[in-house]
């Protein structure tokens, strides 16, 4: 019903029977009772009240003409009671009470019709994703309908903007915004955010003048439409639109995820973190971004503390994204922590690519937002770590393939540099016999055998490495005594050796037990050993093979007099065709590269030892055969 219909309603009661007084009171089902009075106070609004109640039980009109003067009609179906009041006597019978009954029925009617019109606007709204309420001058909220589900209507009432918005900023547009429309009396429409319990919500909002019985502005009345999902979806698919340009853009990776973590601050959290998974196994920090740098520096000091690096070790054990909200994530931070960085909420999602976690991405929410991860964010913080793990995985590819076509390129080049020599000689030495024509000497004999002989080493070599990275290299174990093993390995570099100035030693105790080795295979292995240490080692310097009884074999040694091993060549000591320096005699950098597949092949592992000397010390291990 409108405002002032219960007024009008008192005031047609007491014109019916010219009396300067009436009230007007009202029982609908579902509704509170309302009154509505004109010319009434102290007693006689007391008596009219009584009166009006007296006739609402009995479902009936009467009139009565001792002073104070009273008529009183029940309205139909007991939706309520009019009364008219003269404050001296008047001769008021029977017809002035039916005069009055016909108000009251009329009355009934029109409420019957604003009941049934109600009903109808209820029914339609609850269908509806508009949610009304009112304001007063004080912009205090003096009515809510339609809430949304879950939603009690009673927490708002009474309360303004002041106590809804967590941001006091957007508190006072909307205020100012609800009072020019108190005072032009023109509405407005605008977009508000409001948090309640860390949940924030979006609306579009239309804010309405309201008016009195008499025109006049007494407040505001809103429409509000939820538009955060609409919302969300568009900022979701945005960020995923920008993340993508900026994990595409021409720079170094890390400039790329870095990028990516000041893209989420502040659109996604207040705070984001990228680690990355390292060679060991660990993790180690990339990047913290916040929006201030004391914000940052608080962060930082948060994603060390001891819990939350648990927590992040456990997600990227798992391989699955998790959300921590008040009060489990004070448990993962001390109290200098919680005092600079107030953690509310975060997530941590693994950045995993073809099986592989490759790091994660952190992100926070503080009490300074006051804003709680839900499951839209955790589903768009999963679809950030997926094209992070994307990113990072495709330039790891690139960089191998890249190597791999650098690989190819050196394998031609070495190829075709190391068959030349020898086809040369094999050449000139067929042109002299021809020349001599005569039975070729033996040092031509010699020569051609040796460059024969280094051909099919360079060929053999690299047949093995391709068996090798196919994974189809195969050994046929057997029991072999160490010592044999050894000593067969330095007799055929001895002379080598001994062109080099360098003495070779053997040093295997006779008492070591059979091991379980494809001879020629484990052979191959001592021999590429000791041809790089022969190689490195200055004259007068020596090279030894030596053999220790281990704990589950024996293992051997060969080691150097040379200059050692640069820490920064060890990562590359095993790559095919890598050498630390090249030149004349360098070779093609196969041999460590075959060794290592030959050991792993026989389910050992080849090893550079520490060493706190000069030279270097290449180890393995050998598994001791059943007696």
């Amino acid at each position: 019903m409108r405002e002032d219909a219960l007024p009008r309603l008192a005031r047609l009661a007491a014109r019916a029977l010219a009396a300067p007084a009436g009230l007007a009171l009202l029982t609908l089902p579902g509704r509170a009772e309302e009154e509505a009075s004109v010319g009434l106070t102290g007693a006689d609004l007391e008596a009219a009240r009584a009166l009006a109640r007296e006739a609402l039980v009995a479902e009936t009109s009467f009139a009565r003409s001792d002073a104070p003067a009273l008529a009183a009609a029940a309205l139909p179906g007991g939706a309520g009671a009019v009364v008219a009041l003269d404050p001296g006597p008047r001769a008021w019978g029977p017809d002035d009470a039916a005069a009055l009954a016909d108000v009251a029925a009329t009355a009934a009617a029109l409420c019957a019709r604003a009941d049934e019109a109600d009903q109808r606007y209820r029914m339609a709204l609850r269908g509806s994703p508009v949610v009304l309420f009112e304001q007063d001058l004080d912009l205090r909220i003096t009515w809510f309908e339609n809430p949304p589900p879950g939603f009690d209507a009673a927490r708002v009432l009474g309360k303004t903007e002041a106590d809804l918005f967590s941001r006091p900023d957007e508190a006072a547009h909307v205020t100012e915004v609800k009072r020019r429309v108190m005072t032009t009396g023109r509405s407005e429409r605008m977009e508000v955010t409001v948090c309640l319990d860390g949940v924030e919500r979006e609306y579009d909002l239309v804010v309405d003048p309201r008016r009195g019985p008499d025109r006049r502005v007494i407040g505001v009345i809103c429409a509000a439409v939820d538009v955060t999902d609409h919302r969300r979806a568009q900022r979701r698919l945005q960020i995923l639109a920008d993340a993508g340009l900026r994990l595409a853009a021409p720079l170094a990776l890390e400039d790329r995820l870095r990028g990516l973590a000041r893209l989420v601050v502040p659109r996604v959290a207040d705070g984001c973190v990228v680690s990355l998974t390292t060679d060991g196994g660990g993790l180690e920090t990339l990047e913290v971004a916040a929006a201030a740098d004391d914000a940052r520096r608080a962060l930082e000091a948060f994603v060390a503390e001891a819990g939350a690096v648990a927590l992040l070790e456990r997600a990227v054990a798992g391989g699955e994204a998790v959300r921590v909200a008040d009060p489990a994530v004070g448990d993962l931070h001390g109290p200098d922590v919680a005092a600079r960085l107030r953690p509310r909420s975060l997530v941590i999602a693994p950045m995993a690519a073809r099986g592989r976690t490759l790091g994660a991405l952190t992100f926070v929410h503080t009490a300074r937002s006051g804003r709680l991860f839900d499951e839209d964010d955790l589903a768009l913080a999963r679809a950030l770590a997926l094209r992070a793990a994307l990113a990072i995985d495709n330039l790891r590819l690139l960089d191998e393939a890249t190597q791999a076509v650098a690989a190819r390129d050196e394998v031609v080049r070495i190829v075709g540099h190391d068959l030349r020599s020898p086809l040369q000689a094999i050449a000139l030495t067929v042109q002299r016999l021809q020349a001599l024509q005569a039975t070729p000497p033996p040092d031509a004999l010699a020569l051609l055998l040796r460059t024969t002989l280094q051909m099919d080493r360079l060929v053999s070599d690299l047949l093995d490495v391709s068996t090798i990275e196919a994974g189809g290299l195969t050994v046929d174990p057997a029991a072999t005594p160490p010592a044999a093993l050894a000593r067969a390995s330095v007799e055929p570099l001895l002379p080598i050796a001994g062109a080099r100035e360098v003495a070779l030693d053997v040093d295997v105790p006779p008492d070591l037990p059979p091991v379980l080795a494809d001879r020629e295979r484990a052979l191959q292995v001592l021999q590429n050993l000791l041809a790089n240490a022969i190689r490195f080692t200055p004259a007068r310097g020596r090279v030894a093979v030596r053999a220790r009884r281990a704990a589950d074999g024996v293992r051997f040694s060969v080691a150097d007099a040379g200059p050692g091993v640069d820490p920064a060549h060890r990562p590359h000591l095993f790559d095919r065709f890598w050498q630390a320096r090249r030149g004349r005699g360098a070779g093609a950098g196969l041999g460590l590269a075959i060794a290592r597949g030959i050991v792993e092949a026989h389910g050992g592992r080849l090893v550079l030892e520490e060493s706190s000397g000069p030279g270097a010390i290449f180890s393995f291990t050998l598994r001791a055969a059943r007696p």
